[in-house]
């Protein structure tokens, strides 16, 4: 509503992409890995310490944290006190960052500043080039009971926490 749009024609050209199965068994591609994305959202009552409780039982690439206030916009890195934490069984914390450098290490990986409120914790995907890295970095959470992520808001919105994991089949 309140939105108006004249154009005088549009044009949708499609992308296909398809890949065969190889014929040779040894170009056959790993399928032992099933790469999953999940989006989960909170809302965010009142200013305080705000804990996002993330499935467990997989194995986590990246999780992109999508923090925005009352009205719906991105907030500013200097709105969020105190550091952005990851934590495992409520007593370990591996990744304790300000805000502030969480979006300059964003800023450095994927060449751009990202939106405010926009925070991504990448595990595995730079070296030297976005999605180009290894498993090092992976966090298992299939022998943890807790996994949360935890920040200070300062008022009143809501969280959109997108996470990038992977499940070995069996």
């Amino acid at each position: 509503a309140g939105y108006t749009m004249a154009s005088a024609g549009i044009t949708i050209v499609p992308m296909i992409e398809t890949f065969s199965i190889p014929k040779l068994k040894e170009a056959f591609p790993d399928i032992s890995m099933l790469k999953l994305v999940q989006e989960q959202s909170q809302t965010i009552n009142a200013a305080g310490q705000i804990d996002v409780k993330m499935p467990t039982g997989l194995t986590y690439r990246k999780i992109i944290a999508y923090i925005t206030d009352a009205n719906g916009a991105g907030v500013l890195d200097s709105t969020i006190t105190g550091n952005m934490e990851l934590i495992f069984n409520q007593a370990d914390i591996p990744n304790s960052l300000r805000p502030l450098f969480i979006s300059a290490i964003n800023q450095e990986h994927y060449g751009i500043t990202l939106p405010n409120g926009v925070f991504v914790f990448d595990f595995a995907s730079f070296q030297g080039l976005a999605n180009y890295a290894g498993s090092r970095d992976l966090i298992d959470t299939e022998k943890i009971t807790e996994f949360w992520l935890r920040f200070q808001a300062a008022a009143q919105g809501n969280i959109q926490v997108i996470s990038e994991m992977l499940s070995k089949l069996r």
